[in-house]
């Protein structure tokens, strides 16, 4: 069945679209492993906004490319029930390393990442390097946005288990790396940490506030 499923991945991002697998039981108590593209699902719309600008696009759009899987027990083997080749959207096959079902950060450039991170280089710089070394932005796997969520998971899990002074260490760390890094933070009546904000100054990594009580 694995094989089966990574054959069906091949040919999903050959031809351009998403996959994910789900699990379970056919009517007559098989079981059943469907992997279908993503875009399977009912349409909607996220956001009133976005229905007014009509500048969002819509994920799901019923497609029903798929293929099915059963367990034949007398066999003791998974056969294809099922093949669905249509698709009713467009697919881009020259984007198929943006599309998040293959897209993974492997444990090479994780380290190399970390290694980067901790000698200074900044967060542009790293990623740009790491993506080179893993054969340019078509072939290492990831997208930046990736990368730069990975970097700012690592740097936080030096202080989300309570510890206050790698907490004050990394804010002072990203703010050398990054001028535009913003902190502050609050002390109790016992003089202990309270509350904590803190700000990226990359767009899509948002802002964070936490209480420490």
């Amino acid at each position: 069945m694995q094989g089966m499923c990574i054959t069906y991945a091949q040919y999903a991002y050959d031809q351009g679209f998403g996959i994910t697998k789900n699990g379970g039981s056919s009517k007559d108590g098989r079981k059943q492993v469907i992997v279908h593209c993503t875009k399977d699902g009912k349409p909607k719309i996220s956001s009133k906004k976005a229905i007014a600008e009509k500048n969002k696009k819509v994920e799901k759009e019923l497609c029903q490319a798929r293929i099915n899987l059963n367990f034949d027990q007398s066999r003791n083997v998974w056969i294809i029930t099922s093949f669905t080749k249509k698709h009713n959207h467009t697919l881009y096959p020259e984007h198929s390393h943006r599309i998040r079902s293959f897209r993974q950060i492997q444990e090479w450039a994780k380290k190399q990442l970390e290694l980067n991170d901790r000698a200074g280089v900044s967060l542009t710089s790293n990623i740009s390097a790491v993506t080179e070394m893993g054969g340019g932005p078509l072939h290492c796997g990831f997208s930046e946005r990736d990368g730069r969520n990975l970097i700012v998971k690592m740097r936080r899990g030096k202080f989300l288990k309570g510890d206050a002074e790698a907490m004050m260490q990394f804010f002072r760390e990203s703010k050398q790396k990054d001028p535009n890094f913003y902190y502050s933070y609050r002390f109790d009546e016992s003089n202990r940490l309270d509350v904590v904000f803190w700000a990226d100054s990359h767009p899509n990594l948002g802002i964070n506030f936490s209480g420490m009580s």
